[in-house]
C-alpha cells in the first residue's frame, strides 16, 4: 500500500501479511482474495452480507461519515476489521440458524459500479426490462461476469454474464439469492441458489418481504421482475421463486402482518392463485383482506405488461369473498 491508504490485514480471507488496503475515498481490495469495492458502504455491506440501504443505516448509526475524508480518523497502523467491522456486527443475527448460500465468485453491487464499463450492460438489460435505477439500488442488485457457484456437495457450475438478485431478512442481512442471465441464448438462464441443510432455501426464503417491514400490502407475484412492476406506494411486491409456494414462504410472509394481500400470479396459474387465498385464510387471514389481480392480458404477465398497466391492475383488484364466487372468476377468465 502506499501514500494516505490504510493497511491491515484483510477480514475477508484471513491473510495476515496487510494485503488489504483502502484509500482515503473509500475504495478498497485484497491483493490476497481479490475482493474489492468502491465505497466504504461497499465494504460494510459485503462483510455484514447486507444491503446497500442497511449498511448507510449502520454507519449513520455509528456516527461514521461517508464522505470521501472516511479514513482520517484511522490510524495508519489501525485494523479495519477491530475498529470498523466488529463495530458493525449485528447481535440480532450471530445466533440465526440459518445461513445464506455462498454467492457465486466474483460478484459485485451494480450501485458501486456505476462508472465500470464491464457494469454497463447489466444496465442497459435492466433499463430494458423496466427496472429504474432506484430499484437497482433499493433491491441490492449485484452482477456477475465470470463466476462460479459451488454446491455443497463440492461441484462447481459456471455462471457468466448473469444479474444476481439477493433476498434480505428485516434486519436486512442477505439470506438467499438466484440469478439471471443478460445473454441472448445463456447456456444457464437462471441458477437458484444451491442450499444446504443450514442454509436458507427457495423454498423458505422470499424476494423482498423485507419491504413489508413499511408497507402494509403484501403482492404475491411468482418472479422478481413481475414484482418489480409491481412497485407501488404502500405495497411490498414479492416474489415466492416460481408457482410452487411453501408452506414456509406463508408462514415467513405472515409474520409481518400484513393488512392485503394481493395476488398477482401469472395467467397460467389460476389454480395456485385460487389455491393460495385458500391457504392464506386457513392461516387466519381474513377473507377480505385478499384481493384477487384480474390480468385480461392473455400470455402476458407483469413484467410484459410494465409499470403502468400493472399499477393499474393493482388497483382494479377485486376482493376474495368465497369458493364459489372465486371459481365464476376463473371461469371467466379462461373464456377470455
Amino acid at each position: 500500500m502506499s501514500g494516505d491508504d490504510v493497511a491491515t490485514q484483510c477480514p475477508f480471507c484471513g491473510e495476515t501479511r496487510k494485503k488489504f488496503g483502502m484509500s482515503p475515498k473509500g475504495q478498497w481490495n485484497c491483493f490476497i482474495c481479490e475482493t474489492k469495492g468502491r465505497s466504504l458502504v461497499s465494504f460494510v455491506a459485503q462483510y455484514n452480507g447486507c444491503s446497500f440501504k442497511k449498511a448507510q443505516s449502520l454507519l449513520k448509526d455509528i456516527d461514521y461519515s461517508v464522505d470521501n475524508k472516511v479514513l482520517q480518523e484511522f490510524q495508519a497502523n489501525g485494523n479495519l476489521f477491530e475498529s470498523i467491522v466488529n463495530t458493525l456486527e449485528n447481535p440480532e443475527t450471530k445466533d440465526e440458524p440459518y445461513q445464506m448460500p455462498k454467492l457465486p465468485t466474483n460478484t459485485y453491487h451494480l450501485v458501486d459500479n456505476m462508472n465500470n464499463p464491464s457494469a454497463f450492460p447489466f444496465f442497459v438489460y435492466l433499463y430494458n426490462r423496466g427496472i429504474m435505477l432506484s430499484q437497482v439500488y433499493h433491491y441490492d442488485i449485484r452482477y456477475c461476469i465470470d463466476g462460479i457457484v459451488t454446491t455443497n456437495q463440492g461441484k462447481e457450475i459456471p455462471i457468466r454474464n448473469s444479474i444476481v438478485f439477493v433476498a434480505h431478512n428485516k434486519d436486512g442481512k442477505s439470506v438467499y439469492w438466484n440469478t439471471r442471465s443478460i445473454e441472448i441464448e445463456p447456456y444457464i438462464k437462471s441458477i437458484n441458489a444451491p442450499a444446504g441443510k443450514y442454509q436458507y432455501s427457495k423454498n423458505n426464503s422470499v424476494w423482498n418481504v423485507d419491504s413489508l417491514t413499511h408497507n402494509d400490502t403484501v403482492v404475491w407475484c411468482e418472479g422478481i421482475f413481475n414484482a418489480m412492476m409491481c412497485d407501488k406506494h404502500g405495497y411490498a411486491p414479492i416474489a415466492t421463486y416460481g408457482k410452487k409456494i411453501t408452506d414456509d414462504q406463508i408462514k415467513l410472509v405472515l409474520t409481518y402482518s400484513p393488512k392485503y394481500h394481493y395476488l398477482f400470479l401469472d395467467n397460467d396459474a389460476y389454480e395456485e392463485q385460487y389455491q393460495l387465498a385458500k391457504r392464506l385464510i386457513s392461516n387466519g387471514v381474513d377473507p377480505k383482506s385478499v384481493y384477487i389481480v384480474n390480468n385480461p392480458y392473455s400470455n402476458k404477465d407483469a413484467n410484459d405488461l410494465g409499470r403502468k398497466i400493472s399499477h393499474t391492475l393493482l388497483d382494479q383488484a377485486k376482493p376474495y369473498i368465497n369458493d364459489d364466487q372465486f371459481s365464476n372468476y376463473i371461469i371467466k377468465l379462461v373464456r377470455q
